[in-house]
């Protein structure tokens, strides 16, 4: 994909990240930004570690239907 592509997949992602809950944003920013493990997020909150992976991939399947969707409507 040319960098155009990716640009436009990258809007799109942030425009997904900004409609999630604020909850589920920060569960992204710890994992993805601060590159916190699971096991140290789980630690931090009163989630166990299966409940934090359960909630990352929860986040990541609405996310990427959120993506596939403003594609097929041409966002």
């Amino acid at each position: 994909m040319d960098s155009l592509g990716n640009r436009s997949l990258i809007r799109l992602l942030e425009a997904c990240i900004g409609e999630l809950p604020e909850k589920n944003r920060d569960l992204l920013v710890l994992h993805y930004q601060k590159q916190m493990a699971v096991a140290e997020i789980s630690a931090g909150s009163a989630s166990g570690v299966s409940t934090v992976y359960e909630r990352l991939h929860k986040i990541r399947t609405t996310l990427s239907r959120c993506i596939h969707r403003k594609l097929a409507a041409g966002s």
